[in-house]
């Protein structure tokens, strides 16, 4: 194998070159013993370098694999491959990318896939520019399933504002979640809702040795906390009104998501399949995010 890859770049770099000098290099280097040097081919043990003008060839054979490595006249290394046994190139080892923070934009969309609302649903309509949500993916874990294919799972933590656009909020009366109507007069600083989820996803992951990747999968969530928060300014005083309750929301959700990026700067969408509200407790509503993420902190 040696052999047959130092004959190959030889002939290479001599087309180009040094044809007449080089033929001549490798005759009067092949007739000697491994052990023997001249300035521009030498055997050392398990490696070969061959000096072609202001470049070094280095060829290791070690623990049944070939690595060739060349290095320019300042002895940097300006191009590297790894082969097995087979002469195939082997394949860098694969990068998750699942952890890290990520920030995006949250809205609903109705079991119409419409992002308007029905006349019934009108105060849950929201401002998407301040319907902020945080993520905070911690630990990821991944499995190679073929090349540049993998499988991937991890645990996050996701933190959802969802910013009213009428300044109104929601409330629950007899079980069910209806609009809490603003007060008279009151001037609104804020009016959201907030929930937070852990999350865990099961995700296939097309990758290059190049560092773009795209994966697509479902992840499954169960809810944390939920509250709800007005911020109003009435009769030149300040209120502060925070409600911690369920409010009908569904404790665990199911959605699709899809990433896709290159190195550490990515994009991703979700979309619940699971709707947001209880069945017939509130509005048929399912949440979509989309935001971009910085993987591998």
């Amino acid at each position: 194998m040696k052999n047959i890859l130092l004959i190959l770049i030889t002939i290479c770099a001599g087309i180009t070159t040094y044809a007449q000098d080089m033929n001549e290099i490798v005759t009067d280097s092949l007739s000697n013993d491994n052990n023997s040097k001249n300035e521009d081919f030498t055997v050392k043990g398990d490696t070969t370098k061959v000096r072609i003008g202001t470049k070094e060839i280095h060829i290791i054979e070690k623990d049944g694999k070939t690595s060739v490595d060349i290095f320019d006249a300042s002895k940097n290394r300006i191009a590297s491959s790894e082969m097995e046994d087979d002469g195939k190139k082997k394949e860098k080892d694969f990068k998750i990318y699942y952890s890290g923070v990520s920030v995006s934009l949250n809205n609903f969309i109705d079991a119409r896939n419409s992002l308007s609302r029905s006349a019934d649903a009108q105060f849950m309509d929201l401002n998407t520019g301040k319907s902020i949500a945080w993520n905070i993916n911690l630990l990821e874990y991944g499995w190679k399933i073929m090349p540049h294919v993998a499988l991937v799972t991890g645990l996050g933590f996701e933190f959802n504002n969802y910013r009213f656009d009428n300044n109104n909020n929601i409330k629950k009366v007899n079980g069910v979640i209806v609009e809490k109507p603003v007060i008279s007069n009151a001037l609104y600083k804020k009016s959201k809702l907030f929930t937070s989820f852990a999350h865990v996803p099961i995700l296939l992951q097309l990758y290059s040795n190049q560092g773009f990747y795209f994966s697509v999968g479902v992840q499954g969530a169960i809810k944390m906390t939920s509250y709800t928060r007005e911020n109003y300014e009435l009769n030149e005083q300040y209120y502060k009104e925070k409600k911690k309750d369920d409010f009908n929301i569904l404790p665990f959700k199911y959605e699709i998501m899809v990433r896709s990026g290159y190195n550490h700067l990515n994009l991703f969408a979700s979309y619940s399949l699971s709707p947001f509200f209880e069945n017939q407790r509130g509005p048929e509503l399912y949440p979509i995010s989309l935001g971009f993420f910085i993987a591998n902190f």
